[in-house]
């Protein structure tokens, strides 16, 4: 079973990067985008219909731009990211991830967090 987890980048605006056992995913899938940009995350981490998670975009955040996507299937307590497409390389095509549930859904409150947080701007402004 793999681990999630990601960094933040504090640019103009911040960018997540999603890391799985400690090494970017965009570097994993041979992606040029490595993160996402905080706009394209709202409630959740961003999807494409029908079933497609977004786990890399361009840093412009304009929805599908260099976006590298899979199939997340939920299996008991467990998720499953695979059949990467977009902006992957053959290789990155092929790869499969499985994350605890609890684990995933951890890391996932957390981005969706920060970005509220950011979005709701300094304490005391």
């Amino acid at each position: 079973m793999n681990t999630l987890s990601f960094l933040v980048h504090p640019d103009v605006v911040p960018l997540i990067e999603l890391l799985v056992d400690g090494v970017s995913l965009g570097h994993r899938l041979g992606a040029r985008s490595r993160t996402l940009a905080y706009d394209l995350i709202d409630h959740d981490l961003p999807r494409e219909p029908p079933n497609l998670r977004v786990v890399c975009a361009c840093s412009c955040g304009e929805p599908g731009c260099a976006s590298a996507r899979c199939v997340e299937e939920v299996i008991g307590d467990r998720v499953r990211w695979r059949a990467f497409e977009g902006d992957v390389s053959r290789e990155g095509r092929q790869a499969e991830f499985e994350f605890g549930a609890d684990q995933f859904e951890s890391v996932r409150r957390a981005i969706v967090e920060l970005v509220r947080e950011f979005r709701a701007g300094p304490v005391g402004d």
